[in-house]
């Protein structure tokens, strides 16, 4: 209930300051000559006489910079326990190489065994 009060007291805040600025006479922007042409005939005009709208020339760029290319960092170093595992990884496959020749053998036996 109090969040709902204060809501309401913060809206009818924003929309008396919105009134109170509204009525006020906005400042005047200095009046500037623009040269004729024809794209800036009235329309110009009507952007000078109209209070509030800030005119900003804008500035071409002749220079061009390189985008920045981003550093890529080095490589990291392995640490000694990851060698070891790449080595005993190399050591299990050739186990595993072994264990198949050796357990092909055996069944071969066996069927032999059985005739």
């Amino acid at each position: 209930m109090k969040l709902a009060l204060l809501i309401s007291n913060v809206l009818e805040a924003a929309s008396k300051l919105k009134k109170r600025l509204i009525s006020e006479s906005p400042i005047e922007a200095p009046k500037r000559k623009v040269p004729e042409t024809p794209a800036t005939d009235v329309y110009a005009e009507e952007v000078l006489l109209t209070p509030g709208i800030a005119i900003v020339p804008t500035v071409e760029k002749t220079e061009v910079t390189e985008p920045h290319k981003p550093q890529i960092p080095p490589k990291p170093a392995m640490l000694p326990d990851a060698a070891i595992y790449s080595k005993l990884q190399r050591i299990k496959n050739e186990l595993d190489k072994q264990n198949e020749i050796i357990f092909k053998a055996e069944h071969e036996r066996n069927l032999l065994e059985i005739d």
